[in-house]
């Protein structure tokens, strides 16, 4: 039998979809939504269009870290495994780790 994990405190689900280039997006983000509500969760739901975007939303989801027990993160995005995919123009495309980690130091 699998471990259980108790989650005394407040679970919470970020979903950040992009709708420029990916189509449905939306419609996925609020499936995904529904679920993670329906199993306990508080979400939040965002749209993002750029970089700087989805950096401000992690930046300001912050405060609800702090008393989050259990996260599910969701950043929805089309690109190559393991990398996010702007519609800014950028054609720095900063894989998904180095960029949690860049958010996580601050």
């Amino acid at each position: 039998m699998a471990p259980v994990y108790e989650c005394n405190g407040k679970p919470l689900g970020l979903v950040f979809y992009n709708p420029d280039n990916r189509e449905g997006a939306k419609e996925e983000a609020d499936r995904l939504n529904e679920g993670l509500c329906a199993a306990g969760l508080t979400v939040r739901l965002a749209e993002w269009h750029s970089r700087d975007d989805l950096k401000k939303l992690m930046e300001d989801s912050n405060d609800l870290l702090s008393e989050c027990t259990l996260l599910f993160s969701c950043i929805m995005s089309h690109g190559a495994a393991g990398m996010l995919a702007t519609s800014d123009g950028s054609k720095d495309h900063q894989s998904i780790n180095s960029f949690l980690l860049e958010l996580a130091k601050r």
